[in-house]
């Protein structure tokens, strides 16, 4: 091994010598971990749900807790309305109930057309 990296760690570029690799430097990778900036929010893949995406989540389960207790299910839907900005469609179809709401992404707006539904059925959230 060669004694670069017990020379105070500081990464350093080494040449191969294997044939056809002559004169060839590769540096050596340093992992460096940093701290997040301060004041910076954790990165995500969803998209932003404003004020209502967790307390809206809960009338879904509720609407799917009622319909086991009866034996019926929720049947939902959705369709995109809009690409740019996004904007999503959701149905819920639960006895005679039918109602559609909208929302920023797919999950959005299917929990607010089960919280119309409660709402229709008098139902609290979980």
């Amino acid at each position: 091994m060669d004694n670069a990296s017990s020379q105070g760690g500081t990464p350093e570029a080494r040449t191969l010598d294997g044939p056809g690799e002559q004169g060839v430097e590769i540096p050596r990778q340093q992992t460096v971990q940093s701290e997040p900036e301060r004041g910076a929010e954790p990165s995500s893949n969803h998209a932003p749900q404003g004020e209502d995406s967790g307390e809206v989540s809960r009338y879904t389960g509720a609407l799917k807790e009622h319909g086991d207790q009866i034996g019926v299910i929720p049947v939902y839907g959705s369709e995109t309305i809009s690409s740019v900005p996004p904007l999503f469609r959701a149905s819920v179809v639960f006895q005679q109930i039918n109602v559609t709401a909208d929302g920023r992404t797919k999950r959005l707006a299917k929990h607010r057309a089960s919280k119309e539904a409660c709402t229709r059925l008098g139902l609290s959230p979980l």
